[in-house]
């Protein structure tokens, strides 16, 4: 629990070999160096669970890059956060064999670099949800840019505007504490990666001046704000202003958002709730914040 494990080095088959029962929580599994290994492998008597933890940096010469399941090992991962991780002769990102039992829920696999294999090597009866994985998987998964704020640099946050945020499931969050130790679920759903945003909705936390339902950020309401809204929603888009989005003003962000905005532009439905003609923040204080919105002076 609060681990790091950085620039080790090694000829062995990994920076950790887990044969037994292990979980591993609030981590750090950076710039490992292994020869014949990766930075985790999990050998076929291993059951690993891994929550907000960073695999990042690490280099494999004739493996995965990050984590190696060897067998009939299992690996639960939830809320972790892979990228820069290296396989330049041979190998993936997250290689399993075909007997192994696989979860992967609330991560991001982003910015790896594999020279001979998909980043991804996983049986076919793995579990893969809520994500962003560069590349792509099939099911309830994104493959979006995760603009976290500065990754490089050691902070792992989503920034403004970030498809990590309110993304994940929250049913898979056992740890009430992200990899920072803030609370692991800040605003509306978990977010993605292994550090929760602590600013509701991407918001600045200062409140800024936009227009309700001006989604796509132009200074007026009309059917393009719609689709903005729903791609929102159910697609992953993203939103510079998240109080746009809330509509109805009842501090949620859902389909009813989109329902009222339709309705005011089809159906003569009555102006939405302030700010709506003039450009201001939420007189009722909404928990959404409003990081980039270019149409109010």
């Amino acid at each position: 629990i609060d681990c790091v494990i950085r620039d080790h080095s090694t000829t062995g088959p990994a920076a950790i070999e887990v044969s037994g029962s292990v979980e591993i929580l609030g981590c750090r599994i950076e710039d490992c160096v292994s020869s014949s290994g990766t930075g985790l492998t999990v050998t076929t008597t291993g059951s690993v669970r891994a929550e907000n933890v960073v695999f990042a940096g690490n280099l494999s010469q004739t493996q995965a890059g990050a984590i190696q399941v060897d067998g009939s090992g299992a690996l639960t991962l939830v809320g972790c956060t892979v990228m820069g991780n290296q396989a330049p002769q041979v190998g993936g990102t997250l290689v399993a064999e075909s007997d192994a039992v696989i979860e992967i829920n609330n991560c991001i696999v982003w910015g790896n670099e594999t020279a001979s294999m998909a980043a991804l090597q996983l049986p076919g009866g793995a579990v893969v949800s809520h994500n962003i994985i560069q590349g792509g998987w099939p099911g309830v998964n994104l493959d979006q840019d995760p603009l976290l704020v500065d990754f490089a640099g050691g902070d792992p946050t989503p920034g403004p505007g970030s498809p990590c945020i309110d993304a994940g499931d929250d049913s898979q969050v056992v740890d009430p504490l992200d990899l920072f130790g803030q609370p692991r679920i800040a605003c509306q759903t978990v977010d993605l990666g292994a550090v929760e945003r602590q600013l509701c909705g991407g918001g600045s936390g200062v409140p800024e001046p936009y227009l309700r339902g001006d989604c796509d950020d132009n200074g007026s309401r009309d059917v393009a704000d719609v689709v903005t809204l729903l791609s929102f929603l159910f697609t992953g888009g993203t939103i510079g202003c998240m109080a746009t989005v809330d509509t109805n003003d009842d501090g949620d962000l859902n389909v009813a958002d989109g329902v009222t905005l339709l309705t005011y532009l089809f159906m003569g439905g009555i102006s939405l709730p302030d700010p709506f003609d003039v450009c201001g923040s939420d007189p009722t204080g909404n928990p959404f914040g409003c990081e980039f919105y270019t149409s109010c002076p």
